[in-house]
């Protein structure tokens, strides 16, 4: 929990298909646990957190799309994008993720993920933050 986030959201959500969904929460509230305070010599913002406190809560305005869905009979996306306005601070501190998840069954035995994850958050880092993953699976039904 260096950082956890927890967020809930009140607002709106609209689903125009099977496999797209539209959220937008008009009264988010997030809060930042930063449970390790040995962090800070590492990270000298601590992720918002004020100096000698574990918490922060921040109110904003929230938006999260979602896509489900098959692309090919073999070839699944999943991806989701979140956009957080933070209420009390300015909009240079929006903060942008998006996660994408691409599975692909390249026959009876064998499967292949590609997952990434890119994050914006001026209160974790300056700069845009990446990770990227690809998995080989081999896959056995029993009968």
């Amino acid at each position: 929990m260096s950082p956890g986030y927890l967020t809930e959201s009140v607002g709106l959500e609209y689903k125009p298909t099977k496999y797209f969904d539209l959220r937008f929460g008009t009264g988010t509230a997030r809060q930042t646990f930063v449970l390790d305070t040995t962090i800070i010599h590492n990270q000298p913002t601590n992720y918002g957190v004020a100096q000698g406190h574990t918490f922060r809560n921040d109110l904003a305005f929230q938006v999260v799309a979602t896509i489900d869905k098959d692309l090919m009979p073999n070839l699944h996306i999943n991806a989701r994008y979140a956009l957080f306005v933070p209420y009390q601070q300015s909009l240079a501190y929006i903060s942008h993720r998006i996660d994408a998840t691409l599975s692909a069954k390249v026959n009876r035995l064998i499967a292949v993920t590609v997952n990434g994850t890119f994050l914006y958050d001026k209160n974790t880092s300056p700069r845009v933050q990446g990770t990227e993953g690809m998995s080989l699976g081999v896959l056995y039904k029993f009968p």
